[in-house]
């Protein structure tokens, strides 16, 4: 069982492989998921305090993956 801090690491690195991906900057995701570029560097680096379900659902709309991908191996 991953700790908390291991959890949001991990979840942090899927966004950012899944942004990679696309070739999309943090700005131009940013834009799409109307989440402020500042908070999603946060979330890819595992230093978001709170991630709520609909920051997670504004990222898979931008990204346009399943829960499944964002979630990948957690």
């Amino acid at each position: 069982m991953l700790t908390r801090e291991q959890f949001f690491k991990k979840l942090g690195e899927n966004i950012t492989n899944l942004r990679k991906q696309q070739n999309l900057s943090i700005k131009e995701l940013s834009l799409k998921s109307n989440i402020s570029a500042k908070y999603i560097l946060k979330i890819e680096n595992g230093e978001a305090v709170r991630v709520t379900p609909k920051h997670i659902f504004y990222l898979k709309l931008a990204l346009d993956v399943s829960f499944k991908d964002i979630f990948k191996n957690l």
